[in-house]
């Protein structure tokens, strides 16, 4: 299933965590795998994905995760959290679970 955090869909593309265009390595410990239109998702502003432990923690970052750190205004936090919410309600057991 894609790495995109709640998602159930099943793997389209194989993509660079650590961006190619930013020095990103071609690698199996920098690439997840993504459904159609995660890679999209992460070109627009301000969405961010980071790895811990060669690749086995991928944590993707909202917009309004990265307002709240350059503000550190609480109403881009919770906005944030409202949105995980949001989706945590439309959950499924497809792929594993997800979107």
């Amino acid at each position: 299933c894609s790495r995109r955090p709640y998602s159930g869909t099943p793997i389209y593309d194989i993509d660079h965590i650590d961006r190619h265009t930013d020095g990103g390595p071609t690698t199996a410990g920098n690439g997840q795998g993504l459904g159609v239109g995660d890679h999209h998702t992460l070109d627009l502003p301000d969405w961010n994905v980071t790895t811990t432990h060669a690749g086995h923690h991928v944590t993707w970052t909202t917009p309004k995760v990265r307002a709240y750190d350059i503000t550190h205004r609480t109403k881009y936090l919770h906005i944030a959290e409202l949105d995980e919410q949001y989706i945590r309600d439309y959950w499924d057991d497809v792929c594993g679970g997800g979107v």
